[in-house]
């Protein structure tokens, strides 16, 4: 062991392709429903990152039923730095960011709803940064 009684291993969603904006899309809807749907706890973390008027308007379009509303409010720039998504080499250099803060270990989610592509992603994951 490290001799640390604490380890730090953030959660961190994941999706691997070309298409940035479709990828962010993915946790778009995902991050919706955390700041819109889950209680104040993730709503005070993006508030206190510069999103406050973001998780407001998600906020509000959720709790009023919007669910596609509270999707679009997310900020592309807020989805995108919560997460790894793009290419493989993309994915690799901001792993770098977790390192250089001292996590040693991530827990991925997969974005992509189908298994096929959840596989694909877990495949190019390993080879990416393994």
């Amino acid at each position: 062991g490290t001799g640390r009684a604490v380890e730090f291993a953030p959660v961190c969603p994941v999706a691997v392709g070309h298409d940035l904006r479709a990828l962010l899309r993915l946790e778009r809807g995902w991050s919706a429903l955390y700041l819109g749907g889950m209680g104040s706890f993730y709503a005070r973390a993006a508030s206190t990152s510069g999103y406050g008027a973001m998780v407001e308007t998600v906020r509000e379009r959720f709790a009023a039923g919007d669910r596609r509303g509270a999707r679009d409010a997310v900020s592309d720039e807020y989805a995108d730095g919560v997460g790894l998504f793009g290419p493989p080499g993309r994915l690799r250099e901001r792993v770098g960011r977790y390192a250089a803060a001292g996590v040693h270990e991530l827990v991925l989610e997969l974005r992509k709803p189908d298994r096929a592509d959840q596989l694909d992603d877990m495949a190019a994951i390993r080879k990416a940064l393994l």
